[in-house]
């Protein structure tokens, strides 16, 4: 055991004695006020939605606050299964005694009326400290390779990382799976896996059905979504090009190439589309963009969050994945179509590729580097071939 495990584990310890105690399942407890906090990251708040959802289910009457960072309120507007969400950046510890009593303060704000139930869906030391002084008589939370990291929980579910003999169980369930596993260690039985959830407002509707319109692209909408922020998981934007070339001369579908403001160089390589074309990078809100995929017949992207959104509608999709675990983050058990290389060192989950010089900054990693053009036309030709969904 290395010194800085042993120094981990008597942390982990001594924490323990400040901690609640570990409680037994409550199958028959009816809570009134419940907290769930979940800072940062798309798709894990998107996730956690399946356990704000479940939660409605088994506590209908219960008041559901949700805590995260401003950045991700844009996925729990219109969600029925929060009454309330609470806005704040992430509180962490740092290295200033005066930040760190800021954070507890308010921490201690935010619970000064305690809650029944407080479901911790975080894995950061920083989070787990200050959960002790979030005021709950349950406190629900991760350990992590059951080494005692829930010591501010009454209940806990353990996740584990590649060094336990339990990553294979881990790696084989959805991280919605993952979620709801807190419950499940809170109530001491199993029940089926809600999905996430994602409202449109009519007005949103409006706006994106507007958008369509006024562009021309009425009728088989179909999304190119070759963004996103972490340059590791990104396919050539050539190779998008061609596809979507491919599927306009082909089926004379419409296509609507989807990307943020940072990326409107890459309409150079959109250029002398022919037919029903549109490259949008960064025009709409990001609510505006969800209700657009809401309308498309078929989607092709990254891992990206408008892959999530296009999951959660039911939309049919061709997602490319490279160094994240797709079994984990992907939507196969939601009709997508997974695409991955056949490279050893993936899934890797790691945010740089140890491949290469600049880690995946500027050159594309070779597990996305591998997966062909026509393998992934060839699967956009089985999503188009099908009748459209009425």
């Amino acid at each position: 055991m290395t010194l800085r495990r042993t120094v981990t584990s008597l942390l982990l310890r001594t924490l323990r004695l400040f901690g609640p105690g570990r409680r037994p399942p409550m199958p028959d407890f009816a809570p009134q006020r419940i907290a769930v906090m979940r800072f940062g990251g798309f798709g894990d708040v998107l996730a956690v939605t399946s356990l704000a959802r479940a939660l409605r289910e088994d506590y209908p009457n219960a008041r559901i606050d949700f805590y995260t960072d401003p950045a991700s309120t844009v996925v729990l507007e219109h969600n029925p299964d929060i009454d309330n969400v609470v806005v704040s950046p992430k509180p962490r510890l740092g290295a200033n005694p005066l930040t760190v009593w800021r954070n507890i303060r308010r921490v201690r704000r935010w619970s000064a009326t305690p809650y029944d139930l407080a479901f911790v869906v975080h894995h950061e030391f920083d989070i787990l400290l200050l959960s002790l002084f979030f005021r709950a008589r349950f406190r629900i939370g991760f350990d992590i390779n059951e080494r005692g990291f829930d010591f501010a929980f009454t209940h806990s579910a353990c996740t584990y990382t590649s060094d336990h003999p339990g990553i294979a169980g881990h790696m084989s369930r959805h991280f919605t799976a993952h979620q709801q596993q807190l419950l499940h260690a809170f109530q001491g039985r199993a029940r089926a896996i809600a999905n996430p959830r994602i409202e449109i407002s009519a007005d949103e509707t409006a706006r994106a059905q507007a958008f369509v319109r006024e562009r021309g692209l009425e009728g088989d909408l179909v999304i190119v979504a070759p963004g996103g922020s972490v340059p590791i998981k990104l396919w050539p934007m050539e190779n998008f090009a061609a596809v979507a070339r491919h599927m306009i001369e082909r089926y004379d579908v419409a296509v609507l190439v989807m990307v943020g403001p940072a990326e409107a160089e890459h309409a150079k390589y959109f250029e002398n589309m022919p037919g029903r074309f549109a490259f949008d990078a960064g025009g709409n809100s990001f609510r505006d963009n969800m209700a657009i995929v809401r309308l498309a017949r078929a989607m092709v992207g990254n891992d990206t969050g408008l892959m999530h959104v296009g999951a959660q509608f039911g939309v049919p999709a061709v997602a490319l994945f490279g160094p994240t675990p797709p079994t984990i983050f992907g939507y196969a058990h939601l009709g997508h179509r997974i695409l991955t290389a056949d490279l050893p060192c993936i899934p890797c989950n790691a945010p740089h590729c140890r491949l290469l010089a600049d880690g995946g900054a500027r050159d594309t990693a070779p597990c996305m580097q591998a997966i062909e053009p026509a393998r992934v036309i060839r699967e956009m030709d089985a999503l188009l071939q099908r009748p459209a969904a009425a």
